[in-house]
């Protein structure tokens, strides 16, 4: 049994909320474009993890209007490639 639990992420008012992904593989020199179920999110950061060689880190600004809106796929797209859909739950 695991020690991790999933828990829905809960977004406050005007505050700033991030998701932060990692990959490897795609190598993200190219511009990194992403969407929340089906809405288009900022992607802040595209580019080497700098802790662990090899990985990428994908920080994408989760637009306000997810709030309440349950479960959805997030996708990020690298040079015209899209990812595995990752899936989260908002309150």
């Amino acid at each position: 049994m695991s020690g991790f639990a999933a828990e829905p992420i809960s977004l406050q008012g005007d505050t700033e909320t991030y998701l932060i992904l990692y990959g490897s593989g795609r190598g993200v020199e190219t511009m990194a474009t992403a969407t929340i179920g089906g809405v288009r999110a900022d992607v802040t950061y595209a580019g080497p993890m700098p802790s662990v060689p090899g990985a990428d880190q994908f920080n994408i600004r989760i637009p306000p209007a997810m709030a309440g809106m349950g479960t959805v796929d997030v996708l990020v797209t690298v040079a015209g490639r899209p990812s595995n859909a990752v899936r989260v739950t908002f309150r």
